[in-house]
Protein backbone atom coordinates (compact mmCIF):
# COMPACT_ATOMS: atom_id res chain seq x y z
CA UNK A 1 0.00 0.00 0.00
CA UNK A 2 2.90 2.05 0.58
CA UNK A 3 4.18 2.05 -2.78
CA UNK A 4 0.97 2.32 -4.45
CA UNK A 5 0.62 6.03 -2.18
CA UNK A 6 4.04 6.78 -3.03
CA UNK A 7 3.58 5.97 -7.09
CA UNK A 8 0.17 7.53 -7.28
CA UNK A 9 0.89 11.19 -8.25
CA UNK A 10 3.75 10.37 -10.47
CA UNK A 11 1.27 8.05 -12.38
CA UNK A 12 -1.19 10.99 -12.36
CA UNK A 13 1.35 13.76 -12.82
CA UNK A 14 2.79 11.57 -15.96
CA UNK A 15 -0.68 11.11 -16.95
CA UNK A 16 -1.56 15.26 -16.40
CA UNK A 17 1.56 15.50 -18.66
CA UNK A 18 0.02 12.94 -21.20
CA UNK A 19 -3.14 14.76 -21.82
CA UNK A 20 -2.01 18.67 -21.96
CA UNK A 21 0.67 18.13 -24.62
CA UNK A 22 -2.13 15.98 -26.57
CA UNK A 23 -4.17 18.84 -26.10
CA UNK A 24 -1.68 21.04 -26.93
CA UNK A 25 -0.97 19.64 -29.85
CA UNK A 26 -4.51 19.45 -31.09
CA UNK A 27 -4.76 23.32 -31.10
CA UNK A 28 -1.53 24.11 -33.04
CA UNK A 29 -1.47 23.71 -36.84
CA UNK A 30 0.92 21.33 -38.73
CA UNK A 31 2.89 22.89 -41.51
CA UNK A 32 1.28 21.26 -43.94
CA UNK A 33 -1.95 22.89 -42.25
CA UNK A 34 -0.13 26.65 -41.89
CA UNK A 35 1.07 26.13 -45.56
CA UNK A 36 -2.10 25.44 -46.91
CA UNK A 37 -3.83 27.94 -44.81
CA UNK A 38 -0.98 30.85 -46.20
CA UNK A 39 -1.69 29.77 -49.71
CA UNK A 40 -5.25 30.44 -49.59
CA UNK A 41 -4.80 33.81 -48.03
CA UNK A 42 -1.95 34.80 -50.56
CA UNK A 43 -4.95 33.58 -53.22
CA UNK A 44 -7.35 35.51 -51.65
CA UNK A 45 -5.38 38.69 -51.29
CA UNK A 46 -4.33 38.36 -54.76
CA UNK A 47 -7.93 37.84 -56.17
CA UNK A 48 -8.79 40.95 -54.04
CA UNK A 49 -6.33 43.41 -55.56
CA UNK A 50 -6.90 41.85 -58.74
CA UNK A 51 -10.43 42.51 -58.36
CA UNK A 52 -10.19 45.86 -57.07
CA UNK A 53 -7.22 46.71 -59.92
CA UNK A 54 -10.36 45.44 -62.49
CA UNK A 55 -13.17 47.84 -61.08
CA UNK A 56 -10.40 50.81 -61.09
CA UNK A 57 -9.84 50.33 -64.50
CA UNK A 58 -13.26 49.67 -65.67
CA UNK A 59 -13.94 53.20 -63.55
CA UNK A 60 -11.22 55.03 -65.80
CA UNK A 61 -12.13 53.21 -68.81
CA UNK A 62 -16.03 53.78 -68.46
CA UNK A 63 -15.03 57.59 -68.06
CA UNK A 64 -12.88 57.50 -70.80
CA UNK A 65 -15.82 55.98 -73.23
CA UNK A 66 -18.04 58.80 -72.15
CA UNK A 67 -15.19 60.66 -73.36
CA UNK A 68 -14.92 59.19 -76.70
CA UNK A 69 -17.98 59.41 -77.46
CA UNK A 70 -19.18 62.60 -76.77
CA UNK A 71 -16.45 63.14 -79.37
CA UNK A 72 -17.83 61.50 -82.77
CA UNK A 73 -19.84 63.96 -84.31
CA UNK A 74 -23.68 64.02 -84.07
CA UNK A 75 -24.31 63.87 -87.98
CA UNK A 76 -24.08 59.90 -87.35
CA UNK A 77 -26.61 57.83 -89.39
CA UNK A 78 -28.59 55.19 -87.88
CA UNK A 79 -27.08 52.62 -89.79
CA UNK A 80 -23.11 53.09 -88.56
CA UNK A 81 -22.10 51.34 -85.27
CA UNK A 82 -20.94 52.99 -82.40
CA UNK A 83 -18.01 51.48 -80.49
CA UNK A 84 -16.74 51.68 -76.92
CA UNK A 85 -12.87 50.42 -75.69
CA UNK A 86 -12.23 48.96 -72.31
CA UNK A 87 -9.19 47.50 -70.96
CA UNK A 88 -7.72 45.54 -68.27
CA UNK A 89 -4.04 46.91 -68.07
CA UNK A 90 -2.90 44.25 -70.65
CA UNK A 91 -5.49 43.32 -73.11
CA UNK A 92 -8.01 45.78 -74.78
CA UNK A 93 -11.45 45.20 -75.84
CA UNK A 94 -13.71 46.72 -78.62
CA UNK A 95 -17.24 46.59 -78.02
CA UNK A 96 -20.27 47.34 -80.60
CA UNK A 97 -23.58 48.87 -79.10
CA UNK A 98 -25.22 46.02 -78.67
CA UNK A 99 -22.29 44.97 -76.32
CA UNK A 100 -20.51 42.72 -78.09
CA UNK A 101 -16.60 41.74 -78.77
CA UNK A 102 -15.79 43.01 -82.14
CA UNK A 103 -11.99 43.31 -81.62
CA UNK A 104 -9.00 42.53 -78.80
CA UNK A 105 -5.75 42.97 -78.93
CA UNK A 106 -2.36 43.76 -76.59
CA UNK A 107 -1.89 47.12 -74.83
CA UNK A 108 1.32 47.43 -76.20
CA UNK A 109 -0.30 46.70 -79.57
CA UNK A 110 -3.12 49.23 -79.20
CA UNK A 111 -0.57 51.87 -78.08
CA UNK A 112 1.35 51.30 -81.04
CA UNK A 113 -1.37 52.08 -83.85
CA UNK A 114 -4.07 53.88 -82.04
CA UNK A 115 -4.65 56.01 -84.42
CA UNK A 116 -5.63 53.01 -87.36
CA UNK A 117 -7.78 51.87 -83.99
CA UNK A 118 -9.06 55.61 -83.57
CA UNK A 119 -9.92 55.48 -87.28
CA UNK A 120 -11.60 52.48 -87.84
CA UNK A 121 -13.89 52.03 -85.10
CA UNK A 122 -14.39 55.89 -85.56
CA UNK A 123 -13.72 56.43 -82.06
CA UNK A 124 -12.61 60.09 -82.55
CA UNK A 125 -8.84 61.10 -81.48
Amino acid sequence: MKVVKSVFPFVLLIGAMFFMTEYKQLETLSASEAYQIDVFQQEAEAAAEEQTESLTASAETSAGMESVQTEQPQTETAEENNFAVTSDGSIVRVYNDSGDQVYQTTLTDWEQNREQYYEKYKLGS
